[in-house]
């Protein structure tokens, strides 16, 4: 069965057009504030439910399509804004291996708020289609 959050986290790594580095400024699972391990200029991936899995009747496999969650984060909102739309760019006609498809949910990065400590914050969301079973 798929990790989505680590998958989607070693394919960013290993994107060459994008400067994010697993454990360095890209992080698996929920936000995390600032400090001497995480900066202020981070992407963190996390899953979240989906949808209901598609199931044929008779057939010992079905479709699941959970949803990858993605936030941005930077002191720069100029800075944000491209890395949030190079990685929407970059997974848009992703072939990630183990999946049958990677659908983005919206068609620019959605602009969420400025948080305390004036970090700007942007939102992805993509539908992670893989087989269970079968």
């Amino acid at each position: 069965m798929p990790r989505i959050d680590r998958d989607l986290t070693n394919f960013l790594d290993n994107d060459q057009s994008i400067s994010l580095t697993k454990g360095v400024n890209l992080f698996t699972g929920p936000v995390r504030d600032a400090d001497p391990g995480v900066p202020d200029d981070a992407v963190f991936i996390s899953t979240r439910g989906g949808r209901i899995p598609d199931r044929i009747m008779g057939l010992s496999y079905e479709i699941r399509s959970p949803i990858a969650f993605i936030r941005v984060r930077n002191r720069k909102y100029d800075v944000g804004h491209a890395m949030a739309l190079s990685i929407l760019n970059i997974l848009r006609a992703a072939k990630i291996t183990g999946y049958l498809d990677v659908e983005p949910l919206q068609s620019e990065p959605e602009f969420v708020a400025v948080d305390d400590n004036s970090r700007f914050l942007w939102d992805l969301a993509y539908v992670m289609r893989y087989q269970e079973g079968g």
